[in-house]
C-alpha cells in the first residue's frame, strides 16, 4: 500500500470517530444561572449546573478538575497538597496555606502562621492570618477577566449526611496604600444587613441564604463571623444535599413530591462542588484596575480571610453536637477528612478537556490496527 492510501485510511478512521467524540457543554460561563446569594457573594453549585446542562463527566462544562495537577497552574488559597507547583503563586502573592490533609486533623481551620507557606515577593499590608495579594498581582493573573473563587467539599460520607457537611466562611477586604479597607466583602449565611444569621442548612430548608438574591441587600460591617447554634449562625453550610423540582431548575426539599434524587456536592478533592461570585468585588477591582498604574496598585491589597469546619467558640464546643452533627441526624460542622482546596481561576482558565468515548478510541485502534497491518504487507513484499 502507497503512503497516501496509508494517509487517507488513517484520515477516513479519525473522521468517522470523531462524529462520536463525546460533546462537552458550552464554555465555562455563569451568565443567567442560578446561584444562592450568601451576603456579597453569589454560590453557584456545580453540580446542579452539570445536569442542567446534561453534561456530568469530565471534559464538560461545569465539570471542574480541582487535583493538584488540575491546579497547579491557578491562583491557590488553601490546599491540603505539597509540592512547590501547587502551593507556589505568582510574585506579589502569599503561597497557598496548608489546609488539613487527613482524617486525624484538627475540625476547624483558617489561615495562620502555622499553615503560611510564605509570600512570593512582597505584599504591603500583608496579614498575618489572611491570604494576601498585591492588586497589581491579581490584575496581571486575571488579565481583564472576572475573578471566580472555586471550592471542593472532601467530606467523609460514612455516617451519612450529617458528616458530608462543613461550615465555612469568608470575608475579602481590599485596602489602599495606607492600608485602609476601601472595600470588605463577606460570605456569610445571610441575605441581608438586618437581623441575625440564618439556620445552619441548605437554602431549601431554611438556610440563611436567599435564591437568586441580591447582593446589594447586604453591606458588611466588617465584623468576624458569629458562630452561635443551629438555628442562628454566619457560617454557610457547605456540602448539603439539594433536590431539584419537577422542572429541574428550582431547589426544592427533598421531601418535596416530584423532586429530583438528592444532588451530592460532597464531591471530593479532585472535583470542585462551588464556584463562588463577589460581584460587587469584581466592579471595584475593575474601577481601581482602569484608573490606577501598576506601580500603584502594587501598593494596594487584597486580604481573603477564610473560615473552614466548626468555630471553637460555637454553642456547646468544639467536641458539642452541633459541630459533629451526630444528634437527630443535623448537619455537622466539622472538617473530617481534610484536602479542601480553595482556589481563583477565570471562565477563561477553567480547563476542561473532553473525553472520548469507547467508540472513539476502538476506531482510532482500529485504524493504526490496519495501517500496521498494511505496513507490514508491504515490508513482505
Amino acid at each position: 500500500m502507497n503512503t497516501n492510501k496509508k494517509l487517507n485510511l488513517l484520515a477516513w478512521a479519525l473522521s468517522a470517530s470523531a462524529a462520536f467524540v463525546a460533546t462537552p457543554g458550552q464554555a465555562f460561563d455563569l451568565t443567567g444561572k442560578s446561584y444562592v446569594q450568601y451576603g456579597d457573594a453569589q454560590s453557584y453549585s456545580l453540580p446542579i449546573l452539570a445536569i442542567q446542562d446534561g453534561c456530568t463527566n469530565p471534559g464538560c462544562a461545569y465539570y471542574v478538575a480541582s487535583s493538584p495537577g488540575a491546579i497547579k497552574g491557578l491562583t491557590v488559597l488553601g490546599t491540603g497538597s505539597g509540592g512547590q507547583q501547587v502551593i507556589s503563586n505568582f510574585n506579589g502573592m502569599d503561597n497557598a496555606y496548608s489546609t488539613p490533609n487527613g482524617t486525624n486533623s484538627a475540625p476547624y481551620w483558617a489561615p495562620s502562621a502555622a499553615t503560611s507557606n510564605g509570600t512570593q515577593g512582597t505584599v504591603q499590608h500583608n496579614g498575618a492570618n489572611t491570604w494576601d495579594s498585591s492588586l497589581s498581582a491579581l490584575q496581571t493573573y486575571l488579565a481583564g477577566q472576572s475573578m471566580i473563587f472555586f471550592f471542593n467539599n472532601n467530606q467523609t460520607s460514612s455516617g451519612g449526611a450529617f458528616d458530608q457537611s462543613l461550615a465555612a466562611w469568608a470575608q475579602i477586604t481590599v485596602k489602599d496604600a495606607s492600608g485602609a479597607a476601601i472595600g470588605i466583602y463577606d460570605l456569610t449565611n445571610r441575605g441581608t444587613t438586618a437581623g441575625v444569621g440564618g439556620k445552619y442548612a441548605p437554602v431549601t430548608a431554611g438556610g440563611g441564604g436567599t435564591f437568586n438574591g441580591n447582593v446589594a441587600n447586604y453591606t458588611s460591617s466588617g465584623a468576624g463571623p458569629v458562630a452561635g447554634n443551629r438555628a442562628s449562625t454566619d457560617y454557610v453550610l457547605s456540602g448539603g444535599q439539594i433536590c431539584l423540582d419537577s422542572t429541574g431548575q428550582v431547589p426544592v426539599d427533598c421531601a418535596t413530591p416530584g423532586a429530583s434524587a438528592p444532588i451530592n456536592h460532597n464531591l471530593g478533592a479532585n472535583q470542585a462542588a462551588y464556584a463562588i461570585l463577589f460581584p460587587e468585588l469584581n466592579a471595584q477591582l475593575n474601577s481601581l484596575f482602569g484608573t490606577l498604574s501598576s506601580a500603584q496598585l502594587a501598593n494596594y491589597t487584597m486580604s481573603v480571610d477564610v473560615r473552614l469546619g466548626c468555630d471553637p467558640a460555637t454553642l456547646g464546643g468544639p467536641n458539642g453536637p452541633i459541630c459533629n452533627g451526630g444528634v437527630g441526624g443535623d448537619y455537622g460542622r466539622d472538617l473530617n477528612s481534610g484536602y479542601e482546596q480553595i482556589f481563583i481561576s477565570t471562565a477563561r482558565d477553567v480547563v476542561n478537556t473532553p473525553v472520548p468515548e469507547p467508540g472513539t478510541l476502538a476506531l482510532v485502534g482500529m485504524a493504526l490496527f490496519a495501517l500496521g497491518r498494511a505496513r507490514r504487507r508491504s515490508v513482505a513484499r
